[in-house]
């Protein structure tokens, strides 16, 4: 990706070599790739998302905007979202047509869209399940373990009859 990315920018080979050297030489990229930490990942999203708004069209946004979701629920939304806003400012202000301008923009919100309301909207009703009713003991007998499970049984189904009733803030988006 880093190799793609230097040959769209400076449209030389050797200086394409040179940037995968420097990549692969860095340490933050060599440890970090050896560790269980999610920057490697970090990185290959956003250096991905770089390369598919380079050169702009719909499908590339859309594209991008799958990247960039996946990017913001790796384990912090925080380092893509300050990363991806100066490329959709950019987006939004290069020189072009407003029309293909506001064709790429809304093919990007499209893109981040799936995970973003699937997480986003999903999210409260997530946490809302660990909220505790009563104290658990730590071991359950197994009459115990029968009523928690019908409890979580219904439980859910309340929580399936009531999707339309209860419209949670988009909180990643």
């Amino acid at each position: 990706v880093m190799h793609r990315i230097a040959l769209v920018l400076f449209d030389d080979i050797e200086s394409a070599g040179f940037v995968v050297l420097l990549t692969i030489a860095s340490p933050a990229v060599t440890i970090n790739a050896l560790s269980y930490y999610a920057m490697s990942a970090h990185l290959l999203a956003s250096a991905l998302y770089v390369l598919l708004l380079l050169r702009p069209t719909p499908r590339r946004a859309l594209l991008a905007g799958l990247t960039g979701s996946l990017a913001l629920v790796l384990h912090n939304p925080a380092p893509h979202l300050l990363f991806a806003l100066p490329w959709i400012a950019w987006l939004a202000w290069r020189p072009g047509g407003l029309s293909e301008r506001l064709r790429i923009l809304g093919a990007l919100i499209a893109g981040y869209l799936p995970l973003c309301l699937l997480l986003g909207w999903g999210w409260p009703f997530f946490l809302e399940s660990f909220t505790l009713k009563q104290p658990v003991a730590a071991v359950a007998s197994p009459g115990e373990a029968g009523r928690m499970l019908v409890n979580s049984l219904q439980a859910i189904s309340g929580w399936v009859s009531g999707i339309g009733l209860r419209t949670p803030l988009l909180g990643l988006c």
